[in-house]
């Protein structure tokens, strides 16, 4: 049996050895063999700490414990301070086993029957959203010889199973001569040494090497503290750094110092921005990193050069042009960056897969349409992943024609076969033009039927479906150009996954078109209701005349063309006498007395005059069964002046009132038996002896003297006993 030859305590009683098994610190297991091996239950784990540098234990498989070990598995975590990492010393099974041996050992959860012993070497993830697990190294996995094992961050935990190993007599002495292993807190601190080799070579070569954050390209341990120093022995030669990769977390830190600790680089006042081409001052270069509690994948890569040349002719002045690209799909051009012509460039494109809101789109599709960049040196490589080690996949030097791009890619583009996909791409050398570059991606998923289940997405004819946003932009995202068979314009589709302005923009034009209508509208109908009314201010029979100046008010003193209207009598009659311009005679509307007295208009007369039936002839013996309604006022008369129509005229009416209108050139058309020739002004002029005119302003109201030569207004008796004026007028 084996049992435990080492006490855990030294010469001064102070715990030398660190037990990994023992009581309450061993998950002892049933002596019959289980089906499987149980999970070990977490409250077992025990911890030992070493908080300095330097600091070394032993452990020991059990503590004071003299009795034969059972089947049993532990578990210890080391702990070391964050500048430090685990170091392991440990016998190499090769000193005791040979390769065959070794290679036939069962592991202990392929069978519980055999003897088994297995130690491992665990590492936790620092993202525990992720596999807990981050690497795991049994004890018979280890190279040929191999002594050493040290971890990646400053935690590291140890797995002991061991099962019947007393059926093998080989194996225990092998465990008798394992324990105990040997435990350092050592510096992570990594010293770089080299030297150009120019001189030996006889030309410009020189040493170089890369440096990379804790577990590249996985995620860095979150509380490590990682310094790295690069010396070029020549005191005469520089350092020259350049990072491949950079992408850190933003709480993280790291910093670039020169050899008398001027700083260079600080990641947190350059917002996480890739550091750029670094060439020392003197023989050394001091690069820190701080993890502060925080992690993110891949980390950081740079190559280091030691070279005795000063000037670094090819040295990349500009990093602005690189870009993170997550959305559904786009191109990468060179259009954007004029201010890099004539410069060395060292560009970095990574296409990752889009967060966890759109995991459908679980693939990404991408091809070089174009690589004709005027310059030199011009490289483009494009790799598989999303780091500066991913697989290669693609290769340009120089310009490219169009059959030489489609030779060397895929008919339809590359589409990442990865689990998490991604693109690495870059672009380096001297640009001279930034026309010519063109690489088009897009994420999609495949999807059988005819239409895509997702909203706002384009199904392909090969099975794709992409965001119905990158149709008709003039780029192939399909890959079998497809999404660029259109029918409408490229207008009518929104880019991205922004904000749609089409319906805002559709709302808004039918709001104006509305208002737009509303006012046409009522401005016709304004238009129709002004000449229905002007129509009706009119003479029966006569329109007024449409005129083309603007319309002049007959009350406007200002204006010297117009007067204001004045009033004459004739007779018992009132007329209101208004510029010819404008309406040449109003009748002023009757009194009550004139209205008792207005006689009958004969019926046959004009076919829109009114008839006063009072005064009618009425065969009825009740002489108030006409209606007595009063008779309307007069129309208005035009300016060009109406005369009333000779048989609306009353042949025993005593006085005759007609209006007489000018002539074309401004003369009053007279009865040529009451008008004589003026010598001087060649006008016609009315006679003394001839019926009352009244003028006022080239208007003239005739009035005529009945049979008897007289103008009274006698009453007289009608037959049936009434009294009626003996005037018979006509209203107009």
């Amino acid at each position: 049996m084996l049992r435990s030859e080492f006490s855990p305590f030294n010469e001064n009683g102070q715990l030398d050895i660190v037990p990994l098994c023992g009581p309450d610190l061993q998950d002892v297991l049933p002596d019959s063999a289980p089906s499987e091996l149980p999970p070990s239950p977490t409250k077992r784990d025990h911890v030992m700490v070493l908080p300095n540098v330097g600091e070394t234990k032993r452990v020991g498989i059990t503590g004071n414990s003299t009795g034969p070990l059972q089947p049993m598995r532990c578990l210890l975590r080391i702990d070391v301070c964050q500048e430090c990492v685990v170091k392991i010393e440990i016998v190499p099974p090769s000193r005791f086993l040979d390769d065959e041996t070794i290679h036939m050992m069962p592991l202990c959860h392929e069978s519980l029957s055999n003897p088994c012993f297995d130690l491992q070497f665990i590492e936790n993830q620092a993202d525990t959203t992720s596999e807990l697990i981050y690497k795991q190294t049994s004890i018979w996995q280890l190279e040929k010889g191999q002594s050493i094992y040290t971890s990646t961050g400053d935690s590291m935990v140890l797995s002991l199973i061991i099962w019947h190993t007393d059926q093998n007599t080989i194996l225990n002495a092998y465990i008798k001569n394992l324990f105990p292993i040997e435990v350092t807190a050592e510096s992570s601190h990594s010293l770089v040494k080299g030297e150009s080799l120019n001189e030996q070579a006889g030309n410009n070569q020189t040493a170089l090497g890369y440096i990379e954050s804790p577990r590249y390209p996985e995620m860095y341990p979150s509380t490590i503290i990682k310094r790295y120093t690069l010396v070029n022995e020549n005191p005469n030669g520089f350092v020259r750094l350049m990072f491949d990769d950079f992408q850190i977390y933003h709480q993280s830190q790291l910093q670039i110092f020169e050899e008398d600790n001027t700083e260079l680089y600080d990641s947190k006042t350059e917002d996480n921005r890739r550091p750029p081409a670094i060439q020392s001052k003197g023989s050394t270069l001091h690069i820190e990193f701080r993890a502060r509690d925080f992690s993110h994948k891949v980390g950081f890569r740079a190559k280091y050069e030691f070279t005795n040349d000063h000037e670094w002719v090819e040295k990349p002045n500009s990093r602005d042009c690189d870009v993170f690209l997550n959305n559904y799909g786009g191109d990468i051009s060179m259009s954007s960056h004029v201010d890099l012509i004539n410069s060395y460039v060292d560009c970095i494109w990574i296409i990752e897969r889009l967060p966890y809101a759109a995991r459908t789109f679980d693939r990404i599709y991408l091809k070089v349409d174009e690589f004709q960049l005027k310059g030199m040196s011009m490289r483009l490589e494009i790799r598989e992943g999303e780091t500066s080690t991913s697989d290669r996949l693609l290769l340009l030097m120089g310009t490219q024609t169009r059959e030489e791009l489609d030779h060397k890619q895929p008919r339809q583009g590359f589409t990442s076969s990865l689990s998490t996909p991604a693109y690495y791409i870059r672009l380096r050398g001297l640009l001279m033009s930034t026309n010519g570059l063109r690489i088009v991606y897009s994420q999609f998923y495949r999807w059988a039927t005819a239409t895509c289940p997702g909203d706002g997405e384009y199904h392909c004819e090969n099975a794709r479906c992409i965001k119905a946003a990158l149709r008709c932009d003039g780029i192939n995202h399909c890959g079998d150009a497809t999404d660029e068979i259109c029918t409408h314009h490229i207008e009518e589709f929104s880019k991205g996954d922004s904000f749609d302005l089409s319906g805002l923009i559709a709302l808004v034009i039918g709001v104006c078109g509305l208002i737009i209508l509303l006012i046409a509208t009522t401005t016709i109908m304004s238009r129709v209701y002004r000449r229905s009314n002007g129509s009706n201010g009119n003479l029966i029979g006569q329109q007024q005349p449409r005129r083309r100046s603007r319309a002049i008010s007959p009350f406007d003193l200002s204006n010297p063309e117009t007067t204001a209207p004045s009033i004459q009598t004739v007779g018992e009659r009132r007329f209101y006498v208004v510029p010819e311009n404008q309406i040449s005679v109003i009748e002023a509307p009757p009194c009550y007395n004139d209205a008792l007295k207005h006689p009958a208009v004969p019926s046959g007369g004009h076919p829109r005059s009114y008839v006063n039936q009072a005064f009618a002839r009425n065969d009825s013996s009740d002489p108030l069964s006409a209606p007595a309604s009063p008779p309307p006022f007069d129309e208005v008369v035009p300016s060009s002046g109406v005369e009333i129509p000779e048989q609306n005229r009353s042949t025993s009416s005593s006085s005759t009132y007609q209006t007489i209108s000018p002539g074309p050139r401004g003369d009053i058309p007279e009865d040529p038996s009451n008008m004589s020739i003026d010598r001087k002004s060649k006008k016609p002029k009315i006679r003394e002896d001839s019926p009352t005119v009244t003028r006022s302003n080239n208007v003239v109201v005739q009035v005529g003297r009945d049979s008897e030569g007289s103008n009274d207004d006698d009453e007289t008796d009608l037959e049936d006993g009434r009294r009626r004026p003996r005037h018979e007028e006509s209203w107009v």
